[in-house]
């Protein structure tokens, strides 16, 4: 059996290109096959960790260089807040880099997010934490419910606790999660395992 693993980045490079790339070095020596960082731009609070469209696509072509694959989420507005023109092309940019989608745990249970980034036709890598459930955890029916609005065709699910850090990983989880019978991984955001 092959693990795939993802060394999650995301914005610890604090907004800084030559970090960022340091980053990728260090998570390849590591071991890693795939980095991920998070991309958004016109979100308040986070414009420090923003880079331009010129700088994701020169991060992409250095990881192409070192054989290491890229990937990162792409975030957007909400239901509450409502979408911004500027939220789709944050997802069809994104789609112009990676080989998969990363749907990050505050967006697997935002059908509008789903459907859009799941109809761009390349398999998706899904965290099931939670913000809103007691657990940190998804319930089998968010689980259940992602798949009745999804088309992907080729999803993993990656149990995941929505804490940071999680102080217990609750890995049993794992095992419930092979019941929806696509491949199943961990996104941990404990210290140590």
């Amino acid at each position: 059996m092959y693990s795939y693993i993802i060394a999650e980045i995301g914005v610890n490079h604090n907004g800084d290109f030559e970090k960022a790339k340091l980053l990728v070095e260090k998570a390849l020596i590591a071991g890693a096959d795939c980095v991920k960082f998070q991309t958004f731009w016109g979100l308040a609070g986070l414009e420090k960790y923003e880079f331009t469209k010129d700088q994701w696509r020169e991060l992409k072509a250095y990881c192409d260089f070192l054989s290491v694959d890229f990937m990162t989420s792409p975030h957007w507005g909400s239901p509450i807040c409502g979408y911004n023109k500027e939220d789709y092309e944050v997802i069809d940019f994104v789609d112009t880099l990676v080989k998969k989608h990363k749907v990050a745990s505050p967006y697997f249970t935002n059908r509008k997010y789903v459907e859009y980034i799941s109809g761009k036709g390349k398999p998706l890598i899904v965290s099931t934490g939670s913000l809103t459930n007691e657990d940190k955890m998804a319930t089998d029916k968010e689980i259940a419910e992602f798949f009745t609005y999804s088309s992907a065709k080729d999803i993993t699910l990656l149990h995941c606790v929505s804490e940071y850090p999680a102080n217990n990983g609750q890995y049993d989880r794992i095992k419930d999660l092979k019941k929806f019978g696509v491949p199943v991984g961990i996104s941990d955001h404990t210290q140590k395992i």
